[in-house]
């Protein structure tokens, strides 16, 4: 299980943090406590710390109903810290909305603890805190302005009389979670919803062999399509934001490099069978081998150094619409 508790200062993410650990110790569920607010180093991309790390470094526990990881704030924090310690974020939207597709396909919780602005003040004058109590306000509308259009994905838990029992449905809500996700194994490096309506299918990640990667060692998973800054992830997410929303209704991506050694037929199975698109000749080659039907389309590695962006958005476009249609005559 994992859960990420994000919101301004004052607002009691640690009082919670807290209950929750205890509350598992009570079930005998082991914890551990992830602190993003730990020094790092500057030039440490965002994507590796809060993307391929978490996978190497949690996803299996977080993906296990006997371990609870707690995150005392996370990417979200960067967006609204980043721009204030060193004059920009870390994150763009594209690679933002990676990590939530990310976070999805491992069930993890995403809460915004908040509180009211009297209340907040009144934590301030009593921890005597030295930063600007306007300041702390500014970022918890922040945080609001970030989460609210995403309703389904993040829960707000205000601390204001916070009883027992919500903590204990914040758990029972997590092991839920867990169990959704509990078909999609986390060596694959899958990266998307549970249950998509469309699989991303690509070659393979970073130009490792896959003959020489250890498939089921932890150490070695790797997310699908990580959007480092210019690179093929990257280009693919900014081509998908750039997808109208009226031709994204009803679409939920999964992301899947199937030349890595993972059972592609299997993988695809226990996706409950989604549209597929392949990107490139040797993805949509493994797809055939499995009998996977599929609709392919360029590799956004070779799209993005010969073509453009618009180009490469209109083609994943239909491609997804022939493949949808594809998926909806098997039925």
């Amino acid at each position: 299980m994992f859960i990420i508790l994000e919101g301004a200062d004052l607002a009691g993410k640690t009082v919670i943090a807290q209950r929750l650990t205890a509350l598992a110790r009570d079930l005998h569920i082991r914890t551990t406590m992830i602190h993003t607010t730990a020094p790092r180093p500057l030039d440490l991309s965002a994507i590796q710390e809060y993307g391929v790390d978490l996978v190497q470094e949690h996803r299996i526990k977080a993906m296990s109903r006997n371990h609870l990881v707690i995150a005392d704030r996370y990417h979200l924090g960067e967006l609204i810290y980043g721009p204030e310690i060193r004059g920009h974020s870390r994150l763009d939207a594209h690679q933002f909305e990676w990590l939530e597709l990310l976070l999805d396909g491992m069930g993890v919780k995403r809460v915004r603890i908040d509180v009211p602005d009297d209340g907040r003040h009144q934590r301030y004058l009593e921890r005597g805190d030295v930063t600007d109590i306007k300041q702390i306000i500014d970022h918890a509308g922040a945080f609001r302005s970030l989460i609210d259009p995403w309703p389904y994905r993040w829960r707000t838990i205000t601390t204001v009389d916070l009883q027992h029992d919500t903590i204990c449905k914040l758990l029972c809500d997590s092991m839920v979670s867990t169990a959704q996700v509990k078909h999609l194994k986390p060596h694959t490096g899958y990266t998307g919803t549970s249950h998509p309506s469309v699989l991303l299918a690509g070659d393979e990640p970073g130009g490792v062999s896959a003959a020489v990667r250890p498939v089921h060692d932890p150490s070695w998973i790797r997310p699908a399509f990580a959007p480092y800054d210019g690179s093929s992830g990257h280009y693919l997410m900014r081509a998908l934001s750039a997808i109208t929303p009226v031709d994204r209704v009803g679409v939920r991506f999964g992301m899947l490099n199937v030349n890595t050694g993972v059972n592609v037929r299997k993988a695809w199975d226990e996706l409950h069978r989604p549209a597929v698109v392949a990107l490139g000749e040797n993805a949509s080659k493994t797809l055939s081998d499995a009998g996977v039907r599929h609709v392919m389309i360029s590799d956004p590695r070779y799209h993005r150094r010969f073509r453009d962006l618009r180009g490469y958005t209109l083609e994943i476009r239909n491609a997804i619409k022939k493949a949808r249609l594809n998926r909806w005559e098997e039925v």
